[in-house]
């Protein structure tokens, strides 16, 4: 189960702003014969990425009586994907500049080699 918060009002709020992202239509093109690939999904991904202090107060609901207040991304929240996936081209940009062919879709990130061996260590 993965918690999604309505977020409608807040949203209604948001500067939502254009970004990039990768797409089958972008990989595809890419892919050689005899490429290997490995997937990865990174688990509770949005969860990593810590929504700065001041602004948590926006992030609060009631449960059952009880409040609670988000302290990290939450899913629902209309600019969480790009806030994610700005952070996550600094790490595809780390391990590019290691050699390692990652192609990155939000918390589905696509890694290339030239063997199975090579895909191995660089998901390593």
């Amino acid at each position: 189960l993965r918690p999604i918060l309505d977020l409608w009002g807040l949203n209604k709020f948001m500067v939502k702003l254009k970004f990039r992202m990768l797409s089958l239509g972008t990989i595809i093109p890419s892919m050689d014969p005899g490429d290997w690939y490995a997937a990865l999904d990174m688990k509770d991904a949005y969860f990593h990425i810590a929504i700065y202090p001041p602004h948590r107060r926006f992030l609060r609901f009631v449960v059952d009586q009880r409040h609670f207040q988000f302290t990290v991304l939450p899913f629902g929240l209309s600019t969480a994907p790009r806030v994610f996936t700005k952070c996550m081209a600094v790490v595809a940009a780390a391990l590019r500049r290691q050699r390692v062919q990652v192609f990155p879709y939000l918390d589905d990130w696509l890694i290339r080699g030239k063997s199975s061996s090579q895909v191995q260590l660089h998901i390593r």
